[in-house]
């Protein structure tokens, strides 16, 4: 706990919010009532929520209605592509620069393995 400090408020709101809804469940379930809501202002309100939550989240993304926007978007899309290209290039190249490493070294283990072999059935 002594980093309690450097807890951000959304921490503290979230937890109060997780508490509460721990508590109301407990009296629920001893049947009584603590949120005097009917079953028709339940149904607005999570209609009014779903709604608000919908539409924020429509508006949020990126909606290219007018010509400008769209060629925007062509050229975000093309620049996005250009980049993972030019990573997948960097990555064969270091793939390819592994390899050749690997084929550099390679011929000498080969030898000595194979002379090693032959040394084993002279003396076997």
């Amino acid at each position: 706990m002594k980093n309690i400090k450097n807890v951000s408020t959304g921490t503290w709101i979230r937890t109060a919010l997780v508490l509460l809804a721990l508590v109301n469940q407990g009296l629920v379930l001893a049947g009584k009532s603590v949120l005097p809501i009917s079953d028709e202002d339940l149904t607005n309100a999570l209609t009014i929520a779903f709604t608000s939550v919908s539409t924020i989240l429509a508006w949020w993304k990126n909606n290219n209605f007018t010509t400008s926007s769209q060629e925007s978007q062509e050229y975000l899309t093309a620049l996005k592509a250009s980049k993972k290209n030019q990573a997948k290039a960097k990555k064969a190249q270091a793939e390819l620069k592994a390899l050749q490493q690997m084929a550099e070294a390679t011929p000498s283990e080969t030898l000595k393995t194979e002379s090693e072999e032959s040394e084993n059935k002279i003396v076997g």
